[in-house]
């Protein structure tokens, strides 16, 4: 995960133009006021105390806000922008529409951000080039349906150039568009007041007050929620939420892995028994039967089968030579994860050591995580930077392959004319689709 970053962030600036003096010059273009915004909210990851209700909407905003000086040590803010996808987090601009500050708005969008290599790459960035970076990783993650036709809206108030948000639309679109995912995007000019109804920033009475929330908020969602917990509510939110989820999910996860293998394993040496007439382990020490009714066949499985027996020694240390060896590890493999979540409750200590017996390692770093019991505001952040960082990795690697794979090409024109002939328009698809 850390190499395509890596790479990522190298080649960007080469490869994003800057913006055009004619786009950076346009003048913003004012939107009537809804007097019934709505905010499209999406279930968090991680169950959410009412402490953090002030930044808990699940939406991305870039906040772009005018006639406001700053704090000292905090950049100029100008102007707002938002992508209404989960994970929720808001983006500061400068005068020149470039990012400048970010700052998550739920649990969601904290292990997005957890790292920071990604908010390193985006700061700094136009606005239209982050949104789009930020809508594509939050696609590699998992949180985007790639397969099911959607539509996303972005929102912008305050100096935002009517360009800056046209072109930002038109970057996301394309990205659906060259992935063949059936997203259309729309976007809209707003006032601070609908800005601040639409996603739940309680408080606003104007620019200022909204520029003021940007640029004294802590850009964790999870800091800014702890910073109001004692140390016993510390610990407590850690087990429930990093312990408890996290962690347990992170096992559960290796612990399918390990029993998906070995019906694997078991899968081909029944299709070398149905070809062979003998299993893997006697066709390997006598070689395939003259009798075998599709030694072709047999033989394709009998290299399949040596892969995966090699990949599930190098996995889990367990070298299977034998047909009695094989029936050993094959016996109700699923009774590990259900013995695993029974022991979870009365002694995660115990539970692990059962498992790490099986040759399903949990790693030191996770063990000193799940050891750990913060009661400070340092223990607590370090230790959840470091689970959001674990949590990524594997969320990254669970859906790297249903990112990759070549879907069917996508007319967005069509769909596009097909959702409009039904509902009117695309906002009152959106509408209809965030009801």
């Amino acid at each position: 995960m850390r190499g395509w970053i890596g790479r990522w962030k190298k080649e960007l600036d080469s490869a994003i133009p800057p913006l055009k003096d004619d786009i950076l010059n346009e003048e913003i273009q004012g939107a009537e006021r809804n007097d019934n915004p709505r905010v499209r909210r999406k279930p968090l990851i991680y169950g959410l105390s009412s402490i953090g209700a002030l930044a808990a909407c699940v939406l991305i905003s870039v906040a772009v806000i005018f006639g406001y000086t700053p704090p000292e040590n905090h950049s100029f803010t100008v102007s707002a922008v938002t992508v209404e996808i989960n994970p929720g987090v808001t983006f500061a601009t400068d005068e020149n529409g470039l990012i400048s500050n970010i700052i998550a708005l739920n649990a969601d969008a904290d292990v997005l951000l957890s790292g920071g290599e990604l908010k390193e790459i985006l700061i700094g960035k136009p606005m239209n080039n982050a949104l789009t970076l930020w809508v594509e990783y939050a696609a590699r993650a998992g949180f985007i349906d790639l397969d099911q036709p959607d539509v996303i809206r972005i929102s912008a108030t305050g100096d935002c150039k009517k360009e800056w948000l046209s072109l930002s639309a038109s970057e996301i679109e394309a990205f659906f568009d060259s992935h063949n995912i059936g997203t259309l995007v729309i976007s809209e000019l707003i006032d601070v007041e609908s800005f601040s109804e639409r996603f739940g920033i309680d408080n606003i009475d104007g620019a200022d007050s909204l520029s003021f929330w940007i640029n004294n908020s802590v850009g964790s969602f999870t800091e800014r929620e702890a910073q109001l917990l004692s140390g016993d509510e510390l610990e407590s939110i850690y087990r429930d939420r990093f312990v408890d989820k996290i962690f347990k999910d992170e096992i559960t996860s290796s612990i399918n892995s390990y029993v998906s293998d070995i019906l694997y394993i078991n899968e081909l040496n029944l299709g070398i028994v149905n070809a062979a007439f003998t299993d893997y382990f006697g066709m390997k020490e006598n070689g395939i039967p003259i009798y075998a009714p599709d030694k072709e066949e047999a033989a394709r499985l009998a290299s399949e089968m040596e892969a995966a027996l090699s990949r599930f020694a190098d996995s889990y240390g367990k070298v299977i030579s034998s047909s009695a060896e094989l029936a050993e590890v094959s016996m109700d493999p699923a009774a590990i994860l259900s013995d695993f979540l029974l022991m979870w409750g009365n002694s995660i200590t115990d539970a692990i050591n059962m498992i790490e017996e099986n040759g399903i390692s949990v790693g030191a770093a996770i063990r000193d995580l799940i050891d750990a019991a913060p009661r400070d505001m340092e223990s607590f952040t370090a230790a959840a930077r470091e689970a959001y960082s674990i949590n990524l990795d594997a969320m990254l690697n669970a859906n790297k392959s249903s990112y990759e794979k070549e879907r069917e090409d996508v007319d967005i024109a069509k769909i596009k004319e097909a959702v409009i002939r039904e509902y009117g328009s695309l906002s009152a698809f959106f509408e209809e689709k965030n009801r």
